[in-house]
């Protein structure tokens, strides 16, 4: 009886222990792909757990320079949400190009946290055609 107890233990502690998420972000397309001063730009952003556990996620952190504005989500990104082990949720991003914006190709960061605070940041790039 003491064995079956132990092993019994033992695979609760590796099943708990294995249990993780693995979170990825990617930038899937952005509308349009040369965007010129004064444009709103629509970003397709990807999140999947593949991991093997619930995954609970804080609201997605965008990080610009100043010649890019990020004006918001429509999706469940602008809050915290959930994804299961295997999950993947599509949201759009938008941002805005200043007026006075030069050609160029500007950086932009999506940081996503979950809730142990472990963060996952994909850097995407905004090219413009300031001519």
């Amino acid at each position: 009886m003491k064995k079956i107890l132990f092993a019994f233990s033992l695979f609760m502690v590796v099943g708990f222990v294995s249990a993780e998420t693995s979170t990825e972000v990617q930038v899937q397309n952005q509308n349009p792909s040369i965007a010129e001063p004064g444009d709103t730009i629509k970003a397709v952003v990807v999140v999947s757990n593949d991991g093997d556990s619930l995954g609970e996620y804080e609201s997605v952190e965008v990080e610009t320079v100043s010649e890019i504005e990020y004006t918001g989500t429509t999706s469940n990104y602008g809050h915290n949400f959930s994804l299961c082990g295997g999950c993947q949720t599509i949201g759009t991003l938008y941002f805005n190009v200043e007026e006075n914006a030069s050609s160029g190709t500007y950086p932009f960061d999506i940081e996503i946290q979950n809730s142990q605070g472990l963060g996952v940041v994909e850097k995407s790039v905004i090219e413009v055609d300031g001519s």
